[in-house]
């Protein structure tokens, strides 16, 4: 059995609802993004064709990928959400004029699955060029990730699990001034034992699997 295969049947003791929200793409690249629905909710989108804003995916030619939703009604796992061991692990901060509130992780948005498991949070929405808004935003994206990652590796007692997390944010975080810490890629590998890979929306760059 391939890697892929065994990812497959691994996943799927999981898996619980909206099964026919799992999508199987053959396709050397696609788009996708959480795009925001009339009634305020979030749903994980895929097209073709290049989409502004949006994150695009490569892959082997011949190859294939399934893309699982997480988060939201969409989901495919727990509706009440992932459940992690220790959920304070996951407690991050978020500041705020009247100080600093420590929130609980949610999930994240989307999981690849390949060879390897890509666990992906959009922060794409975000809008203020404020550096402790950006700040806050990566703290949420990264706990939402480990948080994700882990509730899988517990429920499937596989700590050998090949996983990169993938933080999927604005152009503008990526300017000089507002760069993230060199120190957040080697906490977050230290911590969690797997790469947080960030990247931008900007048509100048694509997410690869390979």
């Amino acid at each position: 059995m391939s890697t892929y295969a065994n990812n497959i049947e691994q996943v799927k003791k999981i898996t619980t609802r909206n099964q026919d929200n799992i999508k199987v793409l053959s396709q050397a690249s696609f788009w996708i993004s959480d795009v925001k629905q009339i009634d305020g909710s979030n749903k994980i989108q895929i097209e073709f064709h290049s989409k502004s804003n949006w994150l695009k995916v490569v892959q082997e030619q011949s190859k294939e990928c399934s893309l699982f939703p997480v988060d939201g009604n969409d989901g495919v796992f727990l509706k009440g959400g992932l459940t992690v061991d220790d959920k304070n692990l996951f407690v991050y901060e978020w500041r705020t004029e009247k100080g600093v509130e420590r929130k609980d992780a949610g999930d994240c948005d989307c999981l690849i699955i390949e060879d390897r498991w890509h666990f992906i949070e959009f922060k794409t929405e975000a809008s203020s060029e404020e550096i402790h808004q950006i700040n806050n935003n990566r703290n949420k994206g990264e706990a939402q990730l480990a948080k994700s990652m882990t509730s899988f590796k517990e429920q499937l007692t596989d700590e050998k699990i090949k996983c990169v997390c993938v933080l999927v944010v604005p152009i503008f975080f990526s300017f000089p001034r507002f760069r993230a810490n060199f120190s957040r890629k080697p906490r977050f590998l230290k911590l969690f034992k797997v790469e947080l890979i960030e990247v931008t929306t900007d048509g100048n760059h694509s997410y690869s699997l390979i």
